[in-house]
């Protein structure tokens, strides 16, 4: 690599990180329960050995029933014993697995075309809301990202040496153990290289050892499925649950099985619809940036020119346009219409293609007169900055305030002020509107995973699916003071409606210990205590 090159892609990482970490645990504005429940099982993991249930050092998580992959769990166990249970610990996985994403796309890029087009490739994903927001939570799909692009890089150096197809299968096969999607993904992969290469792998013992390695990885892969647990996240989500099998088979409009190929379909190309991935971007409240595409809305003049010109040369190299191709495969068969966190794999190639047509424009603009070219760069230039402290506002700025309840905003400002007293109170009884409240519970309070298995009694007592969250003194249930008020050493946890001020002023050894505003001054809570 040259050093102007080098030089050069530093800086793309060091723009890229900061866009990654900056105001890290305050934006977004709270973990969601999936966040507190990946952080929670890596904590438990760390002090017992043993998932949220009790499980000894599980391939799946159970958490709320959906069979989570352990491996994003089990990568963040260092960091909590380094920086503690807190947002810092949980997202820092996803955030430098964002940052090694720059970094693998320069490299994809570069096999596939040349230094110059690695390079754009590596801006454009440094500084896109879709990459820059995946890369801010704790989504597994962007660890999967990370380690499927590993096996992609790989992959693609396979005609160099044969022995590369390992490595590539192992990342490939790692990533299915990240995020459910990529399980769907890992083989169909695997076969394009092997297909592209199957003259240098057919040589020696190496189809041999490729076996051998795929059976590794697909046995425990495979007892997963085998237990029901890795159809679990499938069948909660699959697009079967929207399909209308009541319809007619003799007719054609109302056929059942042709209007579920129709929505498949439909799904297919809703991730290239330019209006999707451009302009309105999702509907999906933890995988959207407000007033933000997928992509920046000037893009879609790099992606038309792009493709065009990456058709006019054939399409080559062909397992560029083969993996964009297959990559949506996983989200079509969700009833989610436009779900983008199923399909990062291809929002993280479509860069390459903008990156061939941002050169192909500059070619043209070299021909042009050396005022017009100097007019569409700045307007290009101007944009772009425009665009990117745009999406700085609206991430670090309006998400905190303005996308509090996508994020199950509350539950840290309240267990920091009730766990510190809780030892106080015979119960603790909470009521709250968000899902999942004994996560955050767990997660804020730093509860004892001992003592919660404990709390559960084995990890098979829990039924299944699970409705009764109590643990320990909480109760998660609704509050009813006309009979709660007869409780005693209690501590409520709940609304103003629920536990309204004049029945707590006019009961006996009852008192409102602290009503809970946020920092922009939104209520949160009340907590009052009877004795």
């Amino acid at each position: 690599m040259k050093k102007n090159t080098l030089l050069i892609l530093l800086l793309i990482i060091l723009v890229g990180s900061f866009c990654r970490l900056f105001w890290i645990t305050k934006s977004p504005p709270s973990l969601n329960w999936d966040e507190a429940a990946l952080g929670y099982n890596a904590y438990s993991l760390l002090t017992t050995g043993k998932d949220e249930y009790g499980h000894k050092l599980p391939l799946v998580l159970r958490s709320f029933d959906d069979y989570k992959p352990a491996l994003y769990s089990y990568l963040t166990v260092p960091f909590i014993a380094v920086f503690g249970l807190n947002e810092l610990s949980v997202r820092l996985i996803s955030v430098l697995s964002g940052v090694s994403i720059i970094f693998l796309v320069f490299l994809i890029a570069r096999k596939l075309f040349d230094e110059r087009i690695g390079l754009i490739s590596a801006l454009f994903i440094s500084v896109e809301p879709w990459a820059v927001h995946f890369s801010r939570a704790a989504f597994e799909a962007n660890l999967g990202l990370a380690l499927i692009l590993t096996g992609i890089f790989f992959g693609l150096k396979i005609k160099e040496n044969s022995k590369f197809i390992f490595p590539s299968v192992f990342f490939l096969g790692l990533s299915a153990y990240s995020y459910h999607a990529y399980k769907l993904l890992f083989l169909p992969i695997v076969f394009l290289f092997v297909l592209e290469n199957f003259k240098t792998l057919k040589k020696g013992k190496t189809k041999i050892y490729l076996a051998l390695t795929l059976v590794a990885i697909l046995i425990p892969l495979f007892a997963t499925l085998k237990s029901g647990e890795g159809f679990k996240r499938l069948e909660a989500t699959s697009i079967i649950k929207i399909w209308q099998k009541d319809q007619s088979v003799f007719s054609v409009i109302d056929n059942p099985v042709f209007n579920l190929g129709k929505e498949i379909v439909g799904r297919y190309f809703a991730y290239f619809s330019p209006a999707n991935i451009f302009v309105r971007g999702t509907n999906e409240p933890n995988q959207k940036v407000h007033d933000f595409g997928i992509f920046y809305t000037l893009d879609i003049l790099f992606y038309l020119i792009g493709f065009y010109f990456f058709a006019k040369n054939g399409f080559k190299p062909k397992i560029l346009l083969y993996l964009i191709l297959i990559a949506p495969l996983p989200a079509t068969i969700t009833w989610n219409w436009f779900a983008p966190v199923r399909t990062l794999l291809m929002f993280v190639l479509l860069p390459i293609i903008f990156s061939l047509g941002l050169v192909e424009l500059f070619k043209f603009l070299d021909r042009q007169r050396f005022i017009l070219k100097s007019l569409i760069t700045l307007a290009l230039v101007v944009f772009y900055l425009n665009s990117i402290l745009n999406l700085g506002t609206t991430l670090y700025l309006y998400m905190p305030y303005a996308e509090k309840g996508n994020w199950q905003y509350g539950f840290r400002e309240i267990l920091s002020y009730v766990d510190p007293i809780s030892s106080k109170y015979d119960r603790i009884i909470f009521e709250t509107g968000q899902g999942q409240p004994h996560i955050f519970t767990l997660f804020y309070s730093k509860y004892d995973p001992a003592k919660y298995h404990e709390d559960i009694v084995c990890p098979d007592c829990v039924e299944k699916p699970r409705k009764n969250f109590n643990f320990g003194k909480y109760n998660f249930r609704g509050i009813f003071w006309p009979s709660d008020r007869d409780l005693s050493n209690t501590l409520f946890i709940g609304s103003t409606y629920s536990l309204p001020e004049s029945d707590i002023l006019s009961t006996k050894d009852a008192k409102i210990l602290k009503d809970i505003y946020d920092e922009r001054g939104d209520f949160v809570a009340r907590v009052v205590e009877k004795k």
